[in-house]
């Protein structure tokens, strides 16, 4: 939690949970100009940026 990554359609984002009980993996990321957007991991295509 607290990453920052990057994804291609929502752009730059902090990570803010993520729920590795349940599958698929989740996360909760806050997007500078989308707000809060919970992704699917194995298909969210996010680059971890720091």
């Amino acid at each position: 939690m607290g990453v920052k990554v990057s994804h291609p359609k929502f752009g730059m984002g902090k990570v803010m949970a993520l729920s590795p009980v349940r599958a698929p993996k989740n996360a909760k990321v806050y997007f500078e100009r989308f707000g809060a957007k919970t992704l699917v991991l194995e298909y969210a295509k996010l680059e971890i940026l720091g």
